[in-house]
């Protein structure tokens, strides 16, 4: 019954109709297949050289239209790839060739490209953190506007990867304001490990039998608001670090804790290991 517990609110039109429409001297280095070479990513941003699909949109919205990566052999959101242009060569050229897109239009493009990938368990990327990886394109060697045969994106699949991280963020953040409000709608011991530690900013430590003394001293009692940032995962192993702050506010009045949360995943689910607050 623990879910039961947690609410989880939580490019390009062809000018040339379907031939190559844009082309940069190719390397002679083979692409890779983005499926294989997405499985192989983690936090840490890697150099891949990949052919892929490319959603891109030229409607207007108040939410979404990120343009992402994604492939045929793999066509679920937990592989879609935020895209990020700001490092891309030649960038002044490929933005007048986007800007002359006609407006209020999807695409899909076969893209070559280069470019630095990064995949997280959790979605913190893109508009409202809703993908778990990006890439940053360095060079786009071709693209190819596909849009009337290509397979589109698939949205309405599961997609148990992202929804085990984002499980992660929801646990990291509840955990957090038991620890400094005392409040919290879950059965707590069902996250903590048995050899759970918590060290307070002023190095203080707490074991699984007295980490409710933190909140019970009532050290933030005077913050009318605390907020939690979402944080960045550091993998290890088995173990996944989750750092961020945690903010209290009073006021012009402000007062920032760094933190880092340790968990691991044990019989399907999420256990605080350890947690460490120190002063920014």
């Amino acid at each position: 019954m623990r879910l039961s517990l947690i609410t989880i609110n939580f490019i390009l039109i062809s000018f040339f109709s379907q031939n190559l429409i844009g082309q940069i001297t190719k390397s002679p280095n083979k692409n890779s297949d983005y499926c294989a070479v997405f499985r192989a990513a983690n936090e840490k941003p890697r150099t891949v050289k990949i052919r892929a699909l490319m959603s891109f949109s030229t409607i207007s919205r108040i939410d979404g239209g990120d343009t992402f990566l994604y492939s045929v052999e793999c066509n679920n959101g937990d592989y879609f790839a935020l895209a990020n242009f700001s490092n891309l060569k030649d960038i002044a050229k490929w933005q007048i060739f986007f800007d002359k897109l006609p407006n209020e239009k999807n695409f899909i493009f076969e893209v070559e490209l280069q470019g630095n990938l990064e995949v997280s368990i959790a979605p913190w990327f893109g508009h409202l953190s809703w993908s778990r990886a990006k890439i940053e394109i360095t060079e786009i060697e071709s693209i190819k506007d596909v849009t009337r045969k290509a397979q589109k994106p698939n949205y309405k699949t599961e997609r148990p990867l992202t929804e085990k991280g984002r499980t992660l963020q929801l646990v990291n953040t509840e955990t957090l304001f038991y620890l400094v409000k005392g409040k919290t709608e879950l059965n707590l011991g069902d996250y903590f490990s048995p050899e759970y530690i918590l060290t307070d900013s002023n190095g203080n430590i707490f074991n699984k039998l007295n980490y409710q003394n933190l909140s019970e001293r009532k050290l933030f009692s005077n913050f009318e608001t605390i907020s939690v940032s979402g944080g960045r995962v550091e993998r290890i192993g088995n173990k996944y670090k989750v750092l961020g702050t945690v903010t209290f506010s009073q006021a012009d009045k402000k007062h920032i804790l760094n933190y880092e949360n340790t968990f691991e995943f044990r019989n399907d689910w999420w256990i605080l290991t350890e947690t460490k607050f120190t002063k920014l």
